[in-house]
């Protein structure tokens, strides 16, 4: 048992890489964690914002639908990105299947600025 599942009573299922802080390491260290994949964005190269294998994980980056759907400054554009979201539903689900990243920062939800 990992120390992660003695505290969190759970194996975690994937791994989010903090910031612009990627390396092939921290790969490894999810897969020792039990996690199935490691989601990131950052000016690294992917494969065309195409989920990838690398290292036995299924690795999410750069997909191109997340920064999408985000909401603006002011959230005033949710009901467009619902509406954005439920188009690539539809492209995807009529094309077999795909995946949207979208990734917050805890600090979104309660600063009306980013603090970095």
């Amino acid at each position: 048992m990992t120390t992660w599942q003695r505290i969190f009573k759970q194996k975690p299922c994937c791994y989010g890489q903090p910031g612009n802080s990627w390396a092939p390491q921290a790969v490894s260290f999810a897969g020792q964690l039990g996690c199935g994949s490691v989601s990131r964005r950052g000016r690294a190269r992917g494969l065309n914002g195409q989920p990838f294998y690398y290292g036995g994980l299924l690795n999410i980056f750069n997909t191109k639908e997340g920064p999408q759907l985000r909401p603006n400054d002011e959230w005033t554009n949710i009901e467009e990105s619902k509406t954005k979201f439920r188009q690539f539903y539809e492209q995807m689900t009529s094309n077999g299947g795909g995946l949207v990243s979208l990734y917050f920062h805890p600090c979104e939800f309660i600063h009306s600025q980013f603090w970095i």
